[in-house]
């Protein structure tokens, strides 16, 4: 059985424009991420790795190529489908601390499922999932302000920007 394509980049670029200056952050990637498989990307402070990241996830915008998410052709997306794409689909752990301080772990984590709206049991369940494959399920009641909160309660996706390296989880 063939594995699944859940995202998808062609020939993608970001290029950033200083005065007269460009700076090429992202040159002609191609690159295929599996559903249910991790895929780490490496490299050097300042290759582009936040960078591929952020225009993956839909957090910023490419210059020219394309992006895919599950055959749908997300680059292209107005900022109401971006907006709910980035809701529903997608979560991204940021290399900042993006907690709610009075949270524990778990409920952190499920905040973005109750945010989408989605029902109380899925978001419980992903939750408990997502933490026992970060190996913290031990910790579901504990509050750490360090942990990065992620909004994979509600999505199908998450990016893992400097969380123990460059992930991307399908």
């Amino acid at each position: 059985m063939s594995k699944k394509v859940i995202i998808r980049a062609q020939n993608l670029c970001k290029t950033y424009n200083s005065g007269s200056e460009q700076h090429h952050a992202i040159r002609n990637v191609d690159l295929d991420i599996y559903e249910g498989e991790f895929t780490v990307i490496m490299g050097n402070s300042g290759s582009g790795k936040s960078t591929l990241l952020y225009l993956l996830s839909g957090l910023d915008q490419i210059t020219a190529g394309e992006v895919y998410f599950r055959d749908q052709r997300i680059d292209a997306y107005s900022e109401s489908q971006m907006s709910d794409f980035r809701t529903r689909r997608i979560g991204y752990i940021y290399q900042s601390i993006n907690l709610v301080p009075d949270l524990s772990i778990k409920e952190n984590i499920a905040l973005p499922g109750y945010i989408a709206g989605n029902k109380k049991k899925d978001i419980q369940s992903r939750a408990a999932e997502l933490m026992n494959a970060m190996d913290i399920d031990g910790q579901r009641n504990r509050l750490l302000p360090n942990f990065r909160r992620t909004a994979a309660a509600s999505c199908d996706c998450t990016g893992f920007d400097q969380f123990t390296g460059y992930h991307f989880c399908g």
